[in-house]
């Protein structure tokens, strides 16, 4: 809704969406007045940003292949919550109502073992190709929503997200439990991460990541961090509503 392509030169007027002061009045885009809009959508780099379109219900757990344009990044799998199916884990608070649609993701961060040590470290991250480069140099900003079950399934969690330069790289650490984390497996990155609380009650908290990636990222994995799990009872936690692009297209 502001500026155009032609308007460069036409009047060095303004262009609203390319991180260029083409008027010379020292404002770029909407810091300048001449871009005043009451909105300008942000087609998220992340497919399917809300887990709203799917193949299929989830029926139980693990079924974040009905989820379109996500994958499982690791051996374990996160879950897909529909309220056309399955609504989560028994005896879990779900925070209600979702951020964004009927769909979203659940994921595990340190699963208390119930025979085997080798679960204790159990990490579940969802995955995506992502639908245009993330390049190296330039700024980009993820918003998003986590969820909380309450303090004591849903702990403050340095919740994360990482990159690769090839979707190729799906899934990392095949028949690998031990340790669940993508930069211990070749070609990862970690690009961002912040510790959020959830505070007494379920809820579900706003917040976003900011980076520079000092290479070209074609794909995605979120979920928890690369620190070993050490709680004694199995941590959970839900997500909704990503939206990334580079920072200049967000309006404050």
């Amino acid at each position: 809704c502001c500026g155009s392509p032609f308007s460069l030169y036409a009047q060095n007027q303004e262009i609203c969406d390319n991180a260029i002061d083409d008027d010379n009045d020292g404002l770029i885009d909407f810091q300048d007045d001449d871009c005043e809009c009451e909105f300008i959508e942000i087609r998220s780099l992340i497919p399917n940003p809300s887990f709203e379109e799917r193949s299929c219900c989830p029926d139980q757990h693990y079924r974040l292949d009905c989820a379109d344009s996500w994958v499982q990044a690791y051996g374990m799998t996160p879950d897909y919550i529909h309220y056309c199916g399955w609504l989560g884990p028994e005896g879990m608070s779900v925070p209600v109502p979702f951020p964004d649609g009927d769909g979203i993701i659940g994921f595990v961060n340190g699963r208390v073992p119930d025979l085997l040590p080798i679960e204790y470290d159990w990490k579940e991250y969802a995955g995506a190709c992502l639908l245009g480069t993330m390049e190296a140099g330039k700024t980009y900003r993820v918003e998003f929503s986590l969820g909380f079950s309450g303090p004591l399934r849903s702990p403050a969690l340095d919740f994360s997200i990482y990159g690769t330069p090839d979707c190729e790289n799906f899934p990392f650490g095949v028949n690998v439990v031990l340790p669940g984390c993508p930069t211990n497996f070749p070609n990862w990155v970690k690009l961002d991460s912040k510790e959020i609380d959830g505070g007494p009650l379920p809820t579900w908290v706003d917040d976003y990541f900011e980076f520079t990636p000092d290479m070209d990222i074609n794909a995605i994995a979120i979920g928890g961090p690369c620190e070993p799990f050490d709680g004694t009872i199995t941590n959970y936690y839900f997500m909704d509503n990503l939206i990334m692009e580079e920072t200049y297209l967000f309006q404050y």
